[in-house]
């Protein structure tokens, strides 16, 4: 008897932590503390070689960070070296404008931010079969407005 009820007092102190700790996560909201920036945007800054004043643009929203997977939206204004550092160097492929990836990406953006008139200039990338079958790692779309220069990344991890 003593065992059983040990037993259960752990597996609900595990529920307890699972859904309170480690599912909850962080809230959705705008991250300006750099080091809670994603691992994606920090490689990118990276391997396209950033100077300070670019990084100082970067505006990142959070829309869940849990223990498993997270979900940012990021935007700055991009030089050809970015945009070339995150299509080519992470294997991006263009999509429709008028696609499902295009509008759920639009759907998630910030109601303070900018949204972008996709059948006005812009083009559309994102992670080979994004959105169309189940995937697991870091998934990227992309909006890139080819007049302004600006840049909206939409970053999905999935573990």
């Amino acid at each position: 008897m003593l065992v059983t009820l040990v037993v259960a007092c752990v597996l609900v102190g595990l529920r307890f932590v699972y859904r309170e700790v480690i599912y909850a996560g962080k809230p959705p909201g705008f991250v300006e503390d750099r080091s809670e920036w994603p691992r994606g945007l920090k490689e990118l800054i990276s391997d396209a070689n950033l100077g300070d004043s670019d990084i100082d643009a970067i505006r990142v929203y959070r829309l869940y960070d849990r223990a498993w997977d997270a979900e940012y939206i990021w935007q700055f204004d991009a030089g050809p070296q970015v945009v070339k550092a995150l299509v080519d160097g992470r294997g991006l492929t263009p999509v429709a404008v008028d696609g499902n990836v295009a509008q759920e990406f639009v759907d998630k953006l910030p109601t303070n931010w900018s949204i972008p008139d996709l059948s006005q200039g812009y083009e559309v990338y994102s992670t080979p079969g994004y959105k169309a079958t189940y995937m697991e790692g870091e998934l990227f779309a992309v909006i890139l407005d080819k007049d302004e220069g600006r840049l909206l990344v939409w970053y999905t991890f999935i573990f």
